[in-house]
């Protein structure tokens, strides 16, 4: 792993563990800032264009308050199928890091902050349950409204 990578990592890490918690509606953490300055500064000018998105499943594929029909969230799975169909300048000077090195490499489920929404979720033995770490690039289209997810019990 080169330098630059563990850098992004340790800060990555650093930010989750200092971040503030709190409980209203549900469990949640609440970032200023997840990333440094200058690589955030990379991702943004190497967002991808609304058409390198799909739509997400569910009630966001088809924006029921959005005349035109079109999806009022899409989604761009950060695996390496997805990222290497982008534009180079897209996959490698702004999502690619955080898609192949941030999730694998940090174990966001060791870090404190995050263990009273796991433990309320799936019980005193959380850390013992097989999860892993799904990074997804998501874009909220005017129109789209977040609910409560009642009925998704399998993800952390």
């Amino acid at each position: 792993m080169e330098k630059s990578e563990s850098a992004l990592i340790q800060f990555v890490v650093d930010s989750v563990r200092q971040a503030p918690a709190d409980d209203a509606p549900f469990h949640h953490l609440q970032f200023d800032r997840i990333f440094p300055d200058d690589f955030y500064a990379q991702m943004l000018e190497a967002m991808p264009v609304g058409e390198d998105y799909r739509a997400m499943s569910g009630k966001s594929k088809v924006g029921s308050s959005r005349p035109d029909g079109k999806p009022t969230r899409a989604k761009i799975d950060l695996f390496p199928e997805y990222v290497r169909h982008l534009p180079p300048k897209n996959a490698q000077s702004g999502i690619e890091p955080v898609a192949s090195c941030v999730p694998k490499s940090c174990n966001l489920l060791s870090l404190n902050g995050l263990a009273p929404g796991l433990k309320g979720r799936f019980g005193e033995n959380f850390a013992k349950v097989n999860m892993y770490p799904v990074p997804i690039l998501t874009r909220d289209i005017p129109g789209y409204r977040i609910f409560k997810h009642t009925t998704v019990f399998g993800k952390g």
